[in-house]
């Protein structure tokens, strides 16, 4: 039997029982446990962003550095932390996952940005057995590679995610991590998510689409169980610094706007707070430079 403290940077002390009586063994602990940090930060590392410092507290970076928002060039596009010139065009793998192709740079006003062209999957146009068939997928696919009916579906492996069968080819979405998603194939741990081959996580792509919000000025809005932010903010002049307290100590601020919040400190939307449906938006400075919302 061994008994141990938890790790904290501390000294603990090891009871062992060796048949003949108790050894007690002095030890540092030197190997503190990590918090994680449960602030969103995907759209950072969509940017490119780079992480600097870690407060202790919390597991979550101090502040990101992020040269497309605060070293912006209108004439430039960005896409995953590269930049791209005016007629360039980002490579269609990286931008299959959202059913765009052929992305290039084109000038605009006031920001440079990408026109794509959309695909339409051939399988939305058909009727479809869901009774009978499954559709397969690739990583990294947009529409789906075939189907498989019938007895072909005994035939094939399958694999067990959270007590939920899906057939090989099936697309595995895990409850607990809107971020990363599996493909269904022959080997696949549902023990080692993080590392198995034929997972990945999921891409966001609102430099392609929402440019207008993200360099003018907008902050991410996250909604419960998806990975990116569901939409992005615009300041209003109704909005206002709501004072808040700053256990860390962090000197770092974000702006919005006109505003500048230290971290800690919230915004008051007022009545912009309370959507039609009911649902409340609370933003917030936890990691600059931008503050985050939280849809609920």
């Amino acid at each position: 039997h061994c008994s141990v403290c938890a790790c904290n940077g501390i000294i603990v002390i090891i009871m062992r029982w060796l048949g003949v009586g108790w050894i007690a063994a002095v030890v540092l602990c030197t190997g503190a446990q990590s918090q994680q940090c449960d602030v969103p930060v995907v759209h950072y590392k969509t940017l490119g962003c780079t992480a600097v410092g870690t407060v202790a507290a919390t597991g979550c970076p101090e502040r990101y550095e992020c040269p497309s928002l605060t070293a912006h060039d209108n004439e430039k596009c960005y896409f995953n932390g590269k930049t791209y010139a005016i007629t360039e065009t980002i490579p269609n793998e990286l931008v299959a996952p959202f059913c765009t192709a052929m992305c290039h740079c084109r000038d605009a006003n006031p920001h440079a940005k990408f026109r794509c062209a959309h695909i339409e999957c051939p399988e939305l146009f058909q009727r479809f057995d869901h009774d009978n068939c499954y559709r397969k997928y690739e990583k990294g696919s947009c529409c789906a590679t075939g189907k498989v009916c019938g007895e072909q579906r005994a035939k094939l492996a399958t694999c067990e995610l959270e007590h939920k069968i899906y057939h090989e080819g099936q697309q595995m979405h895990l409850k607990d991590q809107p971020c990363r998603s599996c493909i269904c194939k022959p080997g696949f741990n549902a023990n080692a998510t993080a590392t198995d081959p034929n997972c990945y996580e999921t891409a966001c792509g609102f430099e392609l689409f929402q440019e207008k919000q993200l360099y003018g000025g907008g902050i991410p809005v996250y909604k419960k169980d998806h990975c990116c932010p569901w939409e992005w903010r615009l300041p209003l002049e109704t909005d206002k610094v709501a004072k808040g307290s700053n256990p860390t100590g962090s000197k770092q601020q974000c702006k919005y706007g006109k505003l500048t919040l230290n971290v800690g400190d919230s915004l008051d939307l007022g009545q912009s707070a309370t959507n039609s449906d009911g649902s409340k938006l609370s933003c917030t400075c936890a990691i600059p430079p931008l503050v985050h919302c939280v849809l609920n």
